[in-house]
């Protein structure tokens, strides 16, 4: 997915015209097909604000809804279904040109989404962006770029805000999994596919959110659990390391010791647990 923030930046770097702001009606359980925009009117940002639909188009079906806005190229032809209820949207068309002395990265081919959850306050400058494109007049263009970079930063705001919800769904899920399954032979590569992610993007959340990287925070997880038991249990070493995720006894050895200090032996030695028997 095409990040919110990205494309903004894109924006930013240049010259932005809104050649038209467009709100309509689908009724329920009806298709509304509307003749090809012409290109000229360049890309478009296809806003709900009500109801749910599907975006038919060339390369597909996209759903629309209220947490979701959809970015596309030149050349539209609208054909929306909706739903059981009515289905209002909004359409904003841009082009998007260098400033002076800069050059504007190209916007991606084809059709994006964007998440949106904070749609109360962006569909109210919606409905004003509307009203004020249809004005005549030179301060309807300005007032209209005006509310559309209010629009943006509405929506950048949202999508951080939505990202960091994410992220921390994302890590408290991957948290748990480690310590429910930590006595497995868990890999990096299983814990990204997960959540899709590649284990670098999923390394950097992880240690944003934890202070240690994922395998380290399993290793730290396997050896809290080894101090309770060779501080509360008579098990054999071999055993312990087998019943916290490893089968080769003198790697655990090794582990241990450079987690606590201590050999497992002489760990247990010094535990109470071996006060209390002896």
């Amino acid at each position: 997915m095409y990040e919110m923030r990205e494309w903004a930046e894109r924006i930013a770097e240049g010259s932005i015209t809104i050649t038209g702001v467009f709100k309509n009606v689908v009724p329920a359980e009806s298709v509304s097909i509307g003749n090809r925009i012409p290109s000229s009117y360049g890309s478009y940002l296809l806003f709900t604000l009500r109801g749910r639909a599907e975006l038919l188009l060339e390369e597909g079906g996209r759903s629309l809804h209220s947490e979701k806005i959809v970015h596309g190229g030149p050349g539209l032809k609208p054909v929306l279904k909706s739903g059981s209820l009515d289905y209002e949207y909004c359409l904003i068309f841009y082009t998007l040109r260098s400033g002076t002395g800069r050059s504007v990265r190209r916007l991606p081919e084809g059709t994006s989404e964007f998440p949106m959850s904070n749609s109360w306050k962006i569909v109210e400058l919606l409905r004003k962006l509307h009203h004020v494109a249809s004005l005549p007049g030179p301060m309807s263009a300005f007032r209209s770029k005006e509310l559309f970079y209010s629009v943006l930063h509405e929506l950048c705001n949202d999508s951080g805000t939505e990202r960091q919800r994410v992220d921390k769904s994302i890590m408290e899920q991957s948290i748990q999994f480690i310590n429910d399954r930590f006595r497995e032979p868990l890999t990096l590569r299983e814990l990204a596919n997960l959540h899709g992610m590649g284990m670098k993007s999923f390394t950097e959340m992880f240690v944003r959110y934890t202070g240690v990287r994922p395998m380290i925070y399993l290793e730290q997880r396997r050896m809290k659990k080894a101090e309770e038991l060779l501080a509360t249990s008579d098990g054999r070493v071999s055993e312990i390391a087998r019943s916290v995720g490893y089968s080769d006894p003198s790697l655990f050895s090794k582990l241990f010791r450079k987690y606590t200090g201590n050999a497992p032996d002489v760990y247990r030695e010094t535990s109470e647990w071996a006060q209390r028997t002896s």
